[in-house]
């Protein structure tokens, strides 16, 4: 899974150990995109939670949240807004914002 870190050792300590966080992916992403509503975001990042700004495309700001990260994902649905295109700004380090199509 995201995160877990993967070790290798052997019988011989001198030999060391050799591990490595294990990253599926690494830019920000939502799945499905376009959406009829509910998606994901995948975060590249160890933090447990993130605040997240969805604005219409005029910059209207229509939600706005701290949310949890589990699995190095966020859900999110867009299930009550109109059809269109919206932008959903992540609070992270660097700061993100992705384009989301709702259909």
């Amino acid at each position: 899974s995201n995160g877990d870190v993967l070790e290798v050792t052997t019988s011989k300590e001198c030999e060391g150990i050799y591990a490595k966080t294990i990253t599926l992916f690494d830019l920000v992403k939502a799945v499905p995109n376009p959406t009829t509503g509910p998606f994901d975001i995948y975060l590249p990042t160890n933090d447990s939670s993130v605040e997240i700004g969805i604005y219409t495309v005029t910059g209207m700001l229509i939600s706005k949240s701290v949310y949890t990260i589990e699995n190095g994902k966020v859900h999110l649905d867009l299930g009550k807004e109109a059809a269109g295109v919206y932008f959903v700004r992540i609070q992270s380090n660097p700061l993100e914002t992705i384009k989301i199509i709702k259909k």
